[in-house]
């Protein structure tokens, strides 16, 4: 990443965050193949931070439907001696099972900048703590109040 005039790095990417915070912007580089997106935000154009957590509510009760009816087959199937409702039974406990792996593993967190222009700096958080992604927010926070400040001043100069 190239620097502006009297620009520095307060956070470098890492592993875990694709983001680039200096003292004038956010800039996020993302890499798939051949092709690289970047955007860039000026820290005094950041409106809102937002951090979200994302999920397929609608599983919730096909995966309760599919649980709670699991042990009243069993309970059936012990007064009834037939092949058929032990296949039955596999069946719904492997449906049962294939949709608890699909809600959690689809199950993403996201945290995104948004400028005030509508501009926004998206990425999916993994594998990282609550802790962690406060920390990110929080150095963001002081980084726009600092570059405000500056503004502010700078302005005030300007203007005698």
């Amino acid at each position: 990443m190239k620097l502006l005039p009297s620009e520095y790095k307060i956070n470098t990417p890492t592993e875990r965050w694709a983001i680039t915070l200096t003292n004038y912007r956010l800039k996020i580089k993302e890499e798939n193949g051949k092709f690289s997106n970047e955007t860039s935000i000026f820290l005094e154009h950041i409106s809102s931070i937002e951090k979200k957590h994302f999920r397929y509510k609608f599983l919730f009760w096909p995966i309760a439907i599919f649980l709670l009816s699991i042990p009243a087959m069993v309970l059936d199937y012990k007064f009834k001696l037939g092949r058929g409702e032990l296949i039955f039974i596999s069946i719904m406990a492997g449906i049962s099972v294939l949709l608890i792996i699909f809600y959690y593993g689809t199950q993403k967190t996201f945290l995104s900048f948004i400028s005030d222009s509508g501009s926004k700096i998206k990425i999916e958080i993994k594998g990282s703590s609550n802790e962690s992604i406060e920390d990110l927010i929080y150095e963001v926070s002081i980084a726009k109040m600092n570059r405000i400040n500056e503004l502010y001043k700078f302005e005030k100069i300007i203007s005698n």
